[in-house]
């Protein structure tokens, strides 16, 4: 268990990264695997990454005082990406606790494609969740 301050938790609820396609894959690895200390909320659209590279870090002993809030992945139902984020969604889930499906992680998929008209809408939904009033 490391030491952190209640001050810093509290501060990395309100810190979300997030991006779409390429920048998902920046989410992943810059935010989530390197910068877990700074940022709870975690927004994936049409993208991913090794899951593994990913679960060694939310599992290892030194960040598990570090809650993840949200993380939320989404792609069109014809994104060249959909199969990625899919996969990649329910590798995290299965293999960590600290990530549970409608309690803290979410899939969604909206019709279209690899375009901001998929994104948009989920851009919506995400930031609602990742920044609703209370967070335990």
């Amino acid at each position: 268990s490391s030491d952190v301050c209640s001050s810093d938790l509290a501060a990395r609820q309100h810190f979300a990264l997030g991006g779409l396609s390429w920048g998902s894959y920046f989410t992943y690895v810059s935010g989530m695997r390197l910068n877990l200390p700074y940022f709870g909320n975690f927004i994936c659209f049409s993208g991913g990454t090794n899951p593994d590279y990913i679960l060694g870090v939310i599992n290892s002993p030194e960040l598990i005082d570090y809650p993840i809030y949200l993380y939320y992945s989404a792609a069109g139902t014809t994104d060249m990406a959909h199969d990625t984020g899919i996969i990649n969604f329910q590798q995290l889930v299965l293999y960590t606790d600290r990530l549970v499906e409608g309690q803290n992680a979410f899939l969604h998929e909206t019709e279209g494609g690899h375009t901001w008209n998929v994104w948009s809408t989920e851009i919506f939904n995400a930031l609602q969740l990742a920044f609703h009033a209370e967070k335990n």
